[in-house]
C-alpha cells in the first residue's frame, strides 16, 4: 500500500512538473521586422546586389547544377542561382556585450 501511495504521488508530482508551454517561431518570421524587410529580395540581379549592398565579404560557389552561389555580408547571406537571388538570411545578432 505504501508503494502505491509513493507511486501515485511521484506520479502527480511528475506530470504537474512536466507541464510547460512551448511557443514555436517560424525561422522566416524571426528578427527584426525592419531589417528583413531591407534585405535584398528574391529576383534581385547580382550587379544590383552589388551595386547597393557592396562587394561580399567572402562568397562560395558555384555548386551543382544550377550554379548555386553564398554572398556573405556582415548581418546577412544570400544564396544565388545564377546570377539571381533566390534567398537572403538574417545572420543571428552578436551574444558579444
Amino acid at each position: 500500500m505504501i508503494k502505491m501511495l509513493a507511486f501515485l504521488g511521484a506520479l502527480i508530482c511528475g506530470i504537474s512538473l512536466a507541464y510547460a508551454d512551448v511557443v514555436t517561431i517560424p525561422v522566416s518570421q524571426q528578427g527584426d521586422d525592419q531589417r528583413r524587410s531591407e534585405l535584398p529580395k528574391r529576383g534581385t540581379h547580382r550587379d544590383t546586389l552589388i551595386d547597393r549592398w557592396g562587394d561580399p565579404e567572402s562568397s562560395s560557389g558555384p555548386v551543382g547544377t544550377p550554379p548555386i552561389y553564398r554572398m556573405d555580408y556582415a548581418d546577412f547571406f544570400v544564396v544565388l542561382e545564377g546570377n539571381w537571388v533566390i534567398r537572403s538570411v538574417l545572420k543571428a545578432p552578436s551574444q558579444d556585450k
